[in-house]
């Protein structure tokens, strides 16, 4: 019974090529290990050498930030917030409009509000904040709230 299992370990140590020739299984290194030992060679290498200067770029306006093109966030409303939203259109349009010199718009067939930058527009940050207000209205919150 023990000559079997000995027989059947050393089957499964050996490898059997297509031309007969059998070769024991070789270890394979692990490739994490290595990248590892790599990586903490570079730091020490890093680490000896002088920092080096970073560059300096100058400051990028809206318009070349923005890349010249337009960006657009759309807010799907749901059936039940329609009527509070025609009721406080004007208490969610003007702030976007005149603060965050933004276009706004209600898309009936899709039913989203679309909120797109303009020429206008100088922060880039402003799309996001109006997107957030229009969904924190949405959500169920008063508009002097999210204000």
């Amino acid at each position: 019974m023990e000559s079997v299992s000995n027989t059947t370990a050393e089957v499964s140590s050996t490898v059997m090529d297509c031309d007969g020739n059998t070769d024991a299984f070789q270890k394979v290194k692990s490739k994490k290990s290595h990248k590892r030992k790599r990586d903490s060679s570079e730091v020490n290498m890093q680490e000896d050498s002088v920092a080096a200067k970073r560059p300096q770029f100058p400051a990028l306006s809206g318009d070349q930030l923005k890349g010249g093109v337009d960006e657009m966030r759309k807010v799907s409303v749901p059936a039940h917030r329609y009527t509070p939203l025609k009721e406080n259109w004007m208490k969610i349009y003007t702030p976007i409009v005149e603060n965050l010199l933004l276009q706004v718009r209600f898309n009936l067939r899709t039913r989203n509000v679309e909120i797109k930058t303009c020429k206008e527009t100088q922060d880039i940050s402003s799309l996001t904040r109006a997107a957030d207000f229009v969904k924190a209205f949405v959500l169920g919150f008063q508009v002097e709230v999210v204000q």
